[in-house]
């Protein structure tokens, strides 16, 4: 999808102001997969590689200006619980915001995802919760314990009091939510997967959808599904609060240190 923001939110942050304070991370890292490299990789199959990067400055500030329009929406969805049938469901009502997954909006010269990428930028995305009758209402709390999609589900059959009968892989956050605890588990681990195996793959599309030069999405899904490098064959990825180990088939394990 395009980059855009309404009116308001189209220019709310400074592209210099973030290059100073936040800078987008750098492109061309060494020692990285094939995708990141200047040339076969995601900047030069796209042709991002002539672009400098007060370009990508301006679109990770048309980005953030999105977030701070989706954190607006989801107020106004919490506003409406509260005072819908005078905030009868108010107090049965929980709330979560999150994301399948995040966007580049400029680092290392990339835009959008990369369904081989298991960087930050992708991976690291928002967990909101609105919990009626928590004693951190109105205060609010962040969490720097790592956390994972599984763990939605997994809290909500927690608040819910619905004992499982099945086998399941997430964590309850409950005890975050209602009790404001904060303290970081550097046990806690959380997984990631991604990327393709052509071979084996069901395409919603079609094979048309990668072969097919008129398709909306050819040819960057064709490009995908090559194992030449700048595809994007099967990863994983497990993680705590300090480290990060990413095992890819076509470049084996790399661990690497949060930055």
């Amino acid at each position: 999808p395009p980059y855009g923001a309404p009116i308001g939110y189209q220019d709310m942050y400074d592209p210099k102001e973030i290059e100073k304070t936040y800078p987008l991370r750098p492109a061309y890292i060494e020692n990285k997969p094939s995708y990141y490299s200047k040339d076969v990789g995601i900047p030069h199959y796209h042709n991002f590689t002539s672009f400098n990067f007060s370009f990508f400055y301006n679109m990770n500030a048309v980005y953030l200006g999105m977030m701070n329009y989706m954190d607006w929406n989801f107020g106004q969805l919490v506003d409406a619980v509260r005072q819908t049938s005078n905030g009868k469901f108010a107090d049965n009502t929980v709330i979560f915001m999150t994301s399948d997954h995040g966007d580049y909006s400029g680092d290392h010269r990339f835009v959008e995802k990369w369904p081989g990428g298991m960087d930050d930028s992708l991976i690291h995305i928002p967990l909101v919760a609105s919990i009626p009758n928590s004693p951190i209402n109105g205060k609010g709390i962040k969490v720097k314990t790592p956390t994972q999609s599984f763990d939605i589900g997994e809290t909500m059959l927690d608040l819910a009091n619905i004992n499982k009968t099945y086998v399941t892989f997430g964590d309850s956050l409950k005890d975050y939510l209602m009790n404001g605890e904060s303290k970081v588990d550097e046990n806690k681990l959380a997984f990631s997967e991604g990327g393709f195996y052509w071979p084996y793959m069901v395409l919603p599309g079609g094979d048309d959808h990668i072969t097919d030069p008129h398709s909306l999405y050819y040819p960057k899904n064709a490009e995908e599904q090559q194992f030449n490098g700048t595809g994007c064959p099967r990863v994983v990825s497990i993680q705590n609060v300090n480290y990060k180990l990413v095992y890819r088939g076509t470049d084996g394990w790399d661990i690497s240190e949060f930055y």
